[in-house]
């Protein structure tokens, strides 16, 4: 499993485990995101049940229309709740993070219309965005095809998260700032930055310290073009007396982590919501992330984190992102991050009393966007809906 996205295990009876009564909901590809805005929020009356498709992805590789719009094998399933996917048959609903038709790659105007026809047709009882940038991004591409009906019946549900019991430490400012770091591309998620950062922060007086979790990739989509220093980065996480390293953790360790943490660090220059963002916020820390795409309904800077601004496209993405452009601005923007980073830390109001307090703050925020209560009560009326 890597860093925090370890993905629900499904056990052979875990239909039985998620009730035995009500309407079926079909569930293709149990993972962690799904999980957030379906079984994992387990509403009244609904029983999923995990399908199979036709394998044809296997047969035919390298077409990623045909990974994204299966062929479900069900029986007699009421819905599918699927995410990112458009199913070939059966009635659905559809969770997404970005794109919709999401093929990926470079896809041709005629597998887009395939994926389009299918979320038009009658068989789709749902569109949800996991973010207002997800619904704005998609319904853009709609319009732009002269599709205002489809873009207008995109609606937003974020899903829903389990909150822990948190324990205030206001008045013990005493000892170093403990600071965490969990992503699984550490390169794309801005770990040389907040590195680099702590690093002036520490030789300036700072009592910080890191512990980081996760791999390093060797390039991203998001800058093309760069090979990052994985040797470098490697001997700085093992080195570093002041950084603990892990290169994966499972999920409860992670939660552990944040609990144990005064404040993440998650400078990332792309991402299609930031599910971490949310989690540690769950556990009563504040966030210090860049202010990219859904980052900022996640996050009110100053109150319970903190944003680094960016330069963006008008999708709330970095300007640069998997462009040509990327490769020059990729220091420049890691340069912005250091410097946010140490603004924002070096200031001499910033304290463990002070991140306690914005750490409940942050919880606040969370429980009111995705307390498991509100979801359930959204999820039921979605599949109410879909079903009738």
């Amino acid at each position: 499993m890597t860093s925090y996205k370890s993905a629900h295990k499904s056990p052979p009876n875990w239909v039985k485990e998620l009730g035995t009564r009500g309407d079926k909901i079909g569930i293709l590809t149990p993972g962690y995101g799904l999980e957030k805005v379906s079984y994992g929020i387990n509403p009244d009356n609904y029983q999923y049940v995990k399908v199979n498709r036709v394998p044809i992805q296997r047969i035919v590789k390298g077409q990623n229309v045909i990974t994204q719009c299966p062929f479900i094998i069900g029986g007699s399933i009421s819905l599918f709740h699927s995410f990112n996917m458009l199913p070939l048959n059966g009635n659905f609903i559809v969770s997404y993070e970005t794109e919709l038709p999401r093929f990926l790659g470079n896809s041709s105007e005629k597998q887009l219309q395939v994926g389009y026809n299918i979320l038009k047709s009658d068989r789709c009882k749902g569109i949800y965005a996991l973010s207002e940038a997800g619904q704005k991004f998609a319904q853009k591409r709609m319009i732009d095809r002269g599709m205002t009906d489809l873009a207008d019946s995109i609606k937003v549900f974020r899903g829903g998260f389990h909150s822990f019991d948190i324990e205030t430490s206001i008045g013990s400012n005493k000892g170093a700032i403990k600071a965490c770091f969990v992503g699984g591309q550490l390169f794309h998620k801005g770990i040389e930055a907040t590195i680099d950062a702590l690093q002036i922060l520490r030789d300036g007086g700072v009592n910080i310290e890191l512990e980081v979790v996760g791999k390093a990739e060797d390039s991203s989509y998001a800058v093309p073009g760069v090979q990052f220093d994985k040797a470098r980065l490697l001997r700085d996480l093992q080195e570093k007396s002041w950084i603990s390293y892990s290169d994966s953790l499972p999920n409860d360790q992670i939660i552990a982590l944040f609990k144990k943490s005064d404040l993440l660090l998650f400078p990332s220059i792309d991402e299609s919501l930031g599910w971490v963002l949310v989690e540690a916020a769950m556990c009563g820390i504040p966030r210090l992330s860049t202010n990219i795409y859904a980052f900022p309904e996640l996050i009110e800077h100053e109150k319970d984190g903190w944003m680094v601004d960016l330069p963006l496209n008008e999708d709330l993405r970095w300007l640069h992102v998997g462009k040509t452009s990327a490769k020059d601005a990729w220091y420049e923007g890691r340069d912005l991050i250091v410097k946010g980073i140490v603004g924002i830390l070096g200031n001499s109001s910033i304290n463990k009393d002070r991140l306690s307090e914005m750490g409940g703050q942050a919880q606040k925020k969370m429980q009111e966007l995705y307390g498991l209560s509100k979801a359930r009560e959204e999820l039921q009326s979605i599949y109410s809906k879909a079903i009738r």
